[in-house]
């Protein structure tokens, strides 16, 4: 039997697979990396719909097998994230008249005030992803921190309710069944970034974190610690290599590769205009210049900005950010994109890096976040939850621990 037990994190991407392993000695809270693991797949559109079913369980399937063989140890549970723009976040506010002045407020009275809110927020073909308590109010009286013990005769709870489609949910839930995996909780794909690529000094003094994928962009901000906003945008680095291969007649997979070598901006400081580039993928073999393909990029990546800037005014916790903004994903480490992205948001912006891990690879934050949420999850509360037979109640039951555990 082996002395440590493993923590895997799944990020299931538009374009590809992820599998991240930590694991601790049984007996010790002290992390260690184990690896990471992707294979490609479209299997999921920028809604976070499934594509096509067994394709998804077939790439679960591979990076499973490519995971236990580097190990050399049965994985059998994994945290997976979601994303998609079937997600959508809302404020909501939950109300409660207690029996008597008299009385204590208690954790029944949490739950009564969140039964209320849940009401308007959940509709018969959505299922909440994460419920997180902004502010508690006690007879009109804000900025609580903690109700439970207080005397009052009004209590007011404010809530950020994440929610998915029920379909959608289902069908990631199916997928990775399928592939070999059982779901130890679903997770919001930024929240579990989060945890491997913020400190958590930046999410308690404020931050903005930008995750460009592959077909969603999803923004969201962090204040005293706690997720305050979360936004879905249906676009990401694709669409930057659609006008890649619209201009240069190509591939999309020639063009990805023409983004991850050759893709810089002005404030990179040493790009050559007429530097060539030469596809030899391509028959006869064709040359760009760096200029062509600057002047492309920069429109675009300034486009993608605005819009990203254009859905951070939408959250009143944004002046609060005063860490600035990270950026995360597939074209967040271009050369001289943080410098380009400074002056647009006119706030600092850095790339984000998994923090407290052996290893630079910044191209898997979300499954590495997802691995360290599980593992501080079950240093936390030692799993008391048990693995449900009914996904779509466990996936409830997580965002009821989630938020006892963390607030």
């Amino acid at each position: 039997m082996p002395r440590y037990e493993l923590i895997a994190g799944l990020d299931i991407g538009a374009a590809k697979v992820s599998l991240a392993l930590v694991r601790r000695e049984y007996g010790s809270d002290h992390m260690q990396f184990a690896g990471c693991f992707s294979v490609a797949c479209d299997g999921l559109s920028s809604s976070g719909s499934v594509l096509d079913l067994t394709k998804l369980a077939d790439a679960v399937a591979v990076v499973l097998e490519k995971s236990q063989e580097a190990v050399k140890q049965n994985i059998s549970t994994a945290f997976v994230n979601i994303s998609g723009t079937h997600i959508s976040a809302e404020n909501v506010r939950g109300r409660s008249n207690l029996l008597s002045k008299e009385n204590e407020i208690s954790r029944k009275d949490l739950d009564s005030v969140y039964r209320n809110a849940k009401v308007s927020a959940i509709s018969y073909d959505r299922e909440p992803v994460l419920v997180v308590p902004q502010d508690y109010i006690v007879d009109g009286q804000r900025a609580i921190k903690n109700p439970v013990g207080l005397f009052g005769s009004r209590l007011d709870i404010d809530y950020l309710f994440v929610t998915g489609s029920t379909p959608a949910i289902g069908n990631l839930c199916k997928a990775v069944n399928m592939g070999g995996l059982e779901i130890e909780e679903i997770v919001l794909s930024n929240l579990a970034s989060s945890f491997s690529a913020l400190t958590a000094s930046e999410k308690d003094l404020g931050v903005v974190l930008v995750d460009i994928g592959d077909a969603v962009t999803e923004v969201s901000v962090f204040t005293d610690s706690v997720i305050r906003y979360d936004k879905m945008l249906a676009f990401g680095s694709a669409d930057l290599a659609a006008v890649i291969c619209e201009e240069f007649k190509i591939q999309r997979d020639i063009a990805l590769k023409i983004i991850k070598n050759y893709c810089k901006l002005d404030f990179s400081g040493y790009s050559n205009p007429e530097e060539k580039i030469l596809i030899k993928e391509i028959s006869p073999p064709r040359a760009i210049t760096q200029g062509q393909l600057q002047k492309i990029i920069e429109s675009n990546i300034k486009g993608i900005l605005g819009k990203i800037k254009e859905t951070m005014q939408l959250s009143e916790y944004v002046s609060g950010a005063s860490c600035g903004i990270v950026l995360i994903g597939g074209i967040s480490s271009m050369d001289g994109l943080a410098e380009m992205a400074e002056p647009a948001f006119n706030m600092p912006v850095r790339v984000g890096f998994p923090k407290g891990i052996n290893t630079t690879d910044h191209s898997n934050i979300t499954a590495l976040g997802l691995a360290i949420y599980g593992f501080q999850k079950r240093n936390s509360n030692g799993l008391r939850r048990q693995l449900s037979e009914n996904v779509l109640k466990r996936a409830f039951q997580a965002t009821k621990d989630f938020i006892y555990d963390y607030f």
